[in-house]
């Protein structure tokens, strides 16, 4: 971009075919939500937060620098203005509204936001332990993000060239339909997974975006190009859904919120680093 560049900071609505591939696939592409140009201000502003090569050490209490298969750094949108004006985006939280209410509008909560890079594989032996460099497990998100009853939907903003060659994310369509999965072996080993089709390997550009179900099993190849893999979004619920009390391994530290005496078990999870985005 040039200094002279204008750059759109819009969020376009998601269309009804949109709305209707994520109910009955449990996940949905909507192409072109934002700007490829904003796009390009959130790249630029998850380098400074990661890094220009995705590699940088992550502060305590912004993520986790353990994972196997990206790099990761939570609450972006309060250090960040562009992430701010993303993630808490008023059009953006009315659009993922329907996702949660069955096609009306409520009241909608930002969980957290995150930067994701996904590291080629490539350097899987340059650094430590290979951290960010792996594959993606299938999984649910219900089991590990999600700390309130009901659904929640995560986004994904592609901020570059998101090519299946760079271990784009794959869903297994229809399986937010079966609830939480228990399995021990994992959800690949239930069963009721052989009646829900693997989604085809996907590319995305710039300011494409991703929204799935906490309940869809969903995972990603390694990547296996020469460049990171960069994304960034948030997860949101019902403004209104009760806290579980159920463990949260994301930023922010929900079992630390509610030791303070800031969230209460059974009552709306509201709080200041989880604002809301909209309400009708």
């Amino acid at each position: 971009m040039t200094v002279d560049t204008v750059v759109s900071r819009t969020v376009r609505p998601l269309t009804n075919e949109e709305i209707s591939h994520y109910f009955t696939k449990g996940w949905t592409v909507a192409r072109g939500l934002i700007a490829p140009e904003w796009a390009d201000e959130l790249l630029e502003a998850s380098k400074r937060l990661l890094g220009e090569d995705g590699e940088a050490e992550v502060p305590a209490g912004s993520g986790r620098n353990t994972i196997s298969f990206f790099r990761e750094f939570y609450g972006g949108s309060f250090r960040e203005p562009h992430f701010d004006e993303f993630i808490h985006n008023a059009e953006l939280g009315r659009s993922l509204s329907k996702l949660l209410y069955g096609g009306k509008e409520g009241a909608v909560r930002a969980q957290c936001d995150f930067v994701f890079v996904k590291l080629p594989e490539a350097r899987a032996n340059s650094v430590k332990n290979g951290w960010g460099a792996g594959a993606t497990a299938f999984h649910q998100d219900i089991l590990s993000a999600a700390p309130v009853l009901g659904d929640m939907v995560t986004l994904q903003v592609a901020l570059g060239d998101n090519t299946p060659e760079m271990g784009t994310m794959r869903f297994y369509e229809g399986s937010h339909k079966l609830g939480s999965i228990f399995h021990p072996g994992g959800p690949l080993d239930d069963p009721r997974i052989e009646d829900c089709e693997l989604s085809e390997p996907i590319t995305l550009a710039p300011g494409d975006v991703t929204i799935h179900s906490c309940f869809t099993v969903h995972g990603a190849g390694t990547n296996q190009t020469d460049k990171p893999r960069w994304n960034a979004g948030g997860c949101f619920f019902p403004a209104d859904a009760p806290y579980t009390g159920k463990s949260e391994i994301n930023w922010p530290n929900v079992d630390q919120l509610h030791a303070n005496g800031e969230v209460t078990i059974g009552k709306p999870l509201a709080h200041e680093l989880m604002p809301e985005v909209f309400r009708p």
